[in-house]
């Protein structure tokens, strides 16, 4: 009688069900009528104290049915699984575990599934394991910690439970969770490649020798950020507690898209303000002095430690920076902008209510840094260069006024000022006051700062008056409401108070403080460029021109729409003489960019100086930049100033060269002859006269309007 090919029989192997016909099985390969093999489980472990194997020599085993391997097989001569050669490698005796006492050990079978395979790292409650899911088909992940405290072990049990549960692109997926014996498991997914201090770090010794530039730190932890903005945002929130450079992998995924990858969730907890976990968690020379229980702004005291470290802080782990940074004048410090800095002493700071609040205000500020630092590197030959201090040892002419001597304002650049704070008793007026002043409308904004401090504004409405009284010239009246704001110390409004100070001992004539003060704005929002401009322009006005030129320039590289930097460097070139870089930073400047029509009014006088040195094609780019303001519609008393300006210099630059240059001129005038050009220029002063009542009348019809016409007669 025929055999029946198609009978289908349960393997002794795996369990599933397979046809007959060729004697092994269709779905593990293995041969049917052989002996089920039995894998060496923990229980196993837990009841003899050892590692069963064939001979009991501390022989190789195969990590997915536990059978007796040749040192260095390729595949298991019983199930037929490819091996990893690191765990098929000739064994010692004995491994050796420098960690706490475990009964995991390779080869080991965990929780019918998981097949260990090798320690990637541990530390002083548990390890880290890579193993074979046979159930998945894939490597993972397991980190074990190890505790005899049964609450604990439960409290670590209902935070798995939460973690499970967790799906995020920028964090590796909690899969699995169990215990052996004393130890809890989380099973991870296994992200391949180095982790961050794989990048840095010598394999063998582990000490910090390839920093990263801090360009590319702050991307690799931008790219982090929505991970903690998403734990924050769970209820209750999760607090990851140990970010570390070994704690996070960049991962390529199959689109070619590179993504940072947060690993180890084994010391993370669910917040709870009132009940700190047990026991603290983190990593000492990361963690912050609140470790014993941490909250959403320790993350950030990590992220900060983990910065400094990237770009070759290697001191992290010294107890005399244990929780500080190494001096500003030494490296990696001294390699990059100011601003980097600023930004890990935020992160870092002792108290958390000087540490960022949260995930948007970290993310705004690193923008900024990240334009401050760009091209910077970690190469000590390549320092980043520094200009030699400000020097503020006279006042020039223009801090002082003709007629009385007095000090002036403060301020050539327009500063916006912050939010008002809603929750604020006087928020509405002081939204309106705040628009009065940023307008220049001092009077009114005086009006409205008063009726705000007396509707109980706090500290916000006398910090905002002071500022008006500097511009008004009344340094006693700001000064004593810079007090009152001092006496109700509100934490939200450090940068308006330094800004307040700054220009009070800006007018007093006290620089080195004012400067000071602007630096601590720039401490304070290490992204922004509002307090770097209030300096370049302090170091400008008052004869520091190598100092104003470096700040300048850094605030375009971070922030090219930043019209008033483009014009203040271009001041301060010309002011050291350098005609030609004064005209170039402004030619930079985008057509988009809000300041374009200021930009081209400096541009306009520049080339008429130039034309007048000896470059008179500038007339020519002068007269296309008219041109490009008269269709933007600018009308303004400077506008026509320096178009009148225009014609007197085409003038001079005819009388030199003894005939009319060759200029496509405004609005499309055809001038063929110095009669009609002294004509143009009149009408020109007389427009700017009509326009501006305060225009000393007498000296521009004597010098610019009949002295034109006097030249042009002979």
């Amino acid at each position: 009688m025929a055999t029946d090919v198609d009978a289908k029989v349960e393997c002794p192997h795996c369990h599933q069900m397979t046809g007959t016909a060729t004697g092994f099985c269709d779905e593990c390969g293995l041969e049917l009528a052989s002996e089920a093999i039995r894998p060496i489980t923990a229980a196993m472990a837990m009841a003899t104290g050892t590692m069963p194997n064939a001979t009991g020599t501390g022989s190789l085993n195969c990590p997915y049915c536990g059978h007796e391997l040749r040192p260095n097989a390729r595949h298991c001569p019983n199930c037929g699984k490819k091996l990893n050669p690191a765990a098929t490698a000739a064994p010692a005796a004995t491994t050796v575990q420098s960690g706490p006492p475990s009964v995991l050990q390779p080869g080991l079978l965990v929780a019918d599934r998981y097949g260990l395979e090798n320690i990637l790292g541990e530390g002083g409650m548990g390890r880290v394991w890579k193993a074979y899911d046979r159930h998945l088909n894939k490597y993972v992940v397991i980190k074990t910690v190890l505790t005899p405290d049964d609450a604990l072990r439960k409290a670590l049990q209902k935070e798995a439970e939460v973690l499970i549960n967790i799906r995020h692109q920028n964090i590796v997926a909690v899969i699995d969770f169990f215990t052996v014996e004393t130890e809890l498991c989380y099973v991870m997914e296994f992200v391949s490649g180095p982790s961050w201090a794989d990048e840095i770090e010598d394999a063998v010794t582990r000490k910090l020798v390839q920093p990263m530039s801090a360009e590319q730190a702050l991307i690799r932890v931008k790219g982090l950020m929505p991970a903690f903005k998403y734990l924050l945002g769970l209820k209750p929130p999760i607090i990851y507690c140990d970010f570390k450079p070994a704690n996070v992998k960049s991962m390529v995924l199959p689109n070619g898209e590179t993504v940072q990858v947060l690993l180890d969730f084994g010391t993370a907890y669910l917040y709870d303000p009132k009940v700190p976990p047990k026991p603290a968690r983190g990593t000492p020379g990361y963690h912050s002095p609140n470790a014993a229980h941490p909250d959403w702004r320790d993350d950030y005291f990590t992220i900060g430690r983990t910065l400094a470290e990237l770009v070759g802080m290697a001191e992290v782990h010294t107890e005399q920076y244990k929780y500080t940074l190494t001096p500003p004048d030494q490296f990696p410090w001294t390699q990059y902008d100011d601003s980097f800095r600023f930004f890990v002493e935020w992160l870092t700071a002792y108290n958390r209510d000087d540490r960022p609040q949260n995930v948007d205000e970290i993310l705004t500020e690193l923008d900024g840094v990240l334009g401050y630092v760009k091209g910077q590197t970690p190469d000590k030959r390549l320092m980043t260069a520094r200009a030699n201090p400000a020097q503020f040892t006279k006042a020039t002419v223009a801090m002082t006024s003709p007629t009385t001597g007095a000090l002036t304002s403060t301020g050539t650049v327009k500063i916006d000022l912050p939010q008002v704070e809603a929750t604020n008793p006087a928020a509405t007026i002081l939204i309106s006051a705040q628009e009065a002043y940023e307008q220049r409308n001092f009077t009114r904004a005086l009006q409205l700062t008063n009726q705000a401090v007396n509707n109980n504004g706090g500290a916000a409405a006398y910090v905002l008056r002071s500022l008006v009284h500097n511009q008004l010239g009344e340094p006693a009246d700001a000064q004593s409401d810079l007090r009152q704001a001092q006496t109700l110390s509100d934490p939200l409004i450090q940068w308006q108070m330094a800004l307040a100070e700054g220009q009070l001992f800006e007018n007093s004539g006290h620089f080195d403080q004012a400067a000071e003060r602007y630096r601590r704005m720039m401490a304070i929002k290490p992204g922004d460029h509002r307090g770097r401009l209030l300096l370049a322009d302090l170091y400008r006005r008052y004869g520091n021109n190598d100092q104003a030129i470096t700040e300048y320039h850094a605030i375009i590289q971070a922030k090219p729409n930043v019209g008033q930097a483009y014009i203040g460097a271009s001041k301060a070139y010309l002011a050291s003489s350098h005609l030609d870089n004064a005209i170039k930073v402004l030619e930079d400047v985008s057509t988009r960019n809000t300041s374009y029509n200021d930009v081209l009014l400096e541009l306009i006088d520049l080339y008429n100086q130039r034309a007048v040195t000896g470059n008179p094609d500038s007339l020519e780019q002068a007269a296309r930049a008219i041109g490009v303001l008269r269709e933007n519609g600018v009308e303004t008393k400077q506008f026509y100033h320096l178009e009148a300006d225009f014609y007197f210099t085409a003038l001079k630059v005819a009388q030199k060269m003894g005939k009319l240059p060759a200029v496509s001129w405004p609005n499309g005038k055809r001038l063929t002859s110095i009669a009609q050009l002294a004509a143009a220029n009149e009408h020109a002063w007389r427009e700017y006269l009509a326009r501006d009542a305060s225009a000393n009348r007498d000296a521009i019809i004597t010098d610019k309007i009949m002295g034109a016409r006097i030249w042009a007669l002979v």
